[in-house]
């Protein structure tokens, strides 16, 4: 929600600051730049939201095919890996969120991550 919000302030702040103290000539009619400029931010983040994941699971195939990585020098059965794997994720997620909460942010009252475990988000 602290994306969204911060997203459409900034937005609302440079629109008033464009109407307010314009640095250009009007060529071309604000809307239609306004709605251009809209149009690129809903398409990269439909570009964004869609490549991603897939670029995150092809470079993990790929270092699994390379060896790169601690648990491909390992020789430990899939099971106890999988299962160090999520062990390992959920110990660095609490400490970011816990590092993140208590000194950057200590009368936010916390957030989500810091009381749910990574894996239960999965």
């Amino acid at each position: 929600m602290l994306r969204p919000a911060v997203f459409l302030g900034v937005l609302v702040a440079m629109a008033a600051w464009e109407l307010a103290a314009p640095r250009r000539r009007q060529e071309i009619p604000r809307v239609l730049r306004w709605t251009n400029n809209l149009a690129l931010v809903v398409v990269d983040t439909i570009i964004l939201r869609l490549t991603f994941p897939i670029l995150a699971v092809g470079l993990a195939q790929m270092a699994e095919a390379r060896g790169w990585g601690l648990f491909n020098a390992l020789d430990l059965p899939l099971w106890l890996t999988g299962l160090l794997s999520i062990l390992l994720l959920d110990l660095i997620w609490q400490s970011i969120c816990s590092m993140c909460c208590s000194t950057r942010f200590p009368d936010y009252g916390g957030c989500s991550g810091c009381t749910t475990p990574i894996w239960s988000l999965m």
